[in-house]
């Protein structure tokens, strides 16, 4: 169990940091249109 609870949590991880880089690549293509 301590395995699966270490696995959702490094999944979080990735989804955060999928987030941020999605959101980060749209600002970088949105501000030098402006």
């Amino acid at each position: 169990s301590t395995v699966r609870l270490r696995l959702r949590s490094i999944w979080k991880g990735l989804v955060k940091v999928k987030e941020y880089l999605e959101s980060a690549v749209v600002v970088d293509f949105v501000v030098p249109l402006k």
